[in-house]
């Protein structure tokens, strides 16, 4: 089965006075594994899976503003994590970004109630929190 990934990631730019990030749920797989990905190498050099290294670099083309991720799930059924990103997608349909379907303008609450749910609920196999100093962080998440 393929791996697959739930992915949030921000925008980097200046947060206003509400603390509303520029936030994108997304899933990313590849229908073998991060082994069989082309151009493999290009993304060794991350930290991060090759296939959420990769799903940056496509995001960050044409974009001014630098894409961090913040939080990424993984899972070995697509299924599951299409069903999480397309409720997630509905739940959150009215803060989307203007002109955007794809990225939702998000309360730091918003963000730490997502990965307080998946972490409680998912069927992931590992998790990594990315970027604690973007978001509020309870101290669970220091000890994951």
């Amino acid at each position: 089965m393929a791996t697959s990934y739930l992915y949030f990631f921000c925008e980097n730019r200046n947060v206003d006075e509400n603390k509303i990030f520029n936030v994108k749920i997304g899933f990313a797989s590849h229908n073998k594994t991060d082994e069989a990905i082309k151009n493999r190498k290009t993304y060794l050099s991350s930290m991060y899976p090759v296939t959420i290294t990769r799903r940056i670099v496509q995001l960050q083309t044409g974009n001014p503003r630098k894409i961090e991720p913040i939080a990424f799930f993984e899972y070995q059924n697509q299924r599951i994590v299409r069903e999480i990103e397309r409720n997630l997608h509905s739940y959150f349909a009215n803060k989307k970004s203007e002109n955007s379907k794809e990225w939702f303008s998000l309360l730091n609450e918003d963000i730490s109630d997502i990965l307080s749910w998946l972490t409680n609920s998912s069927e992931f196999t590992s998790f990594k929190i990315v970027k604690p100093e973007v978001i509020w962080i309870e101290d669970k998440w220091n000890k994951v």
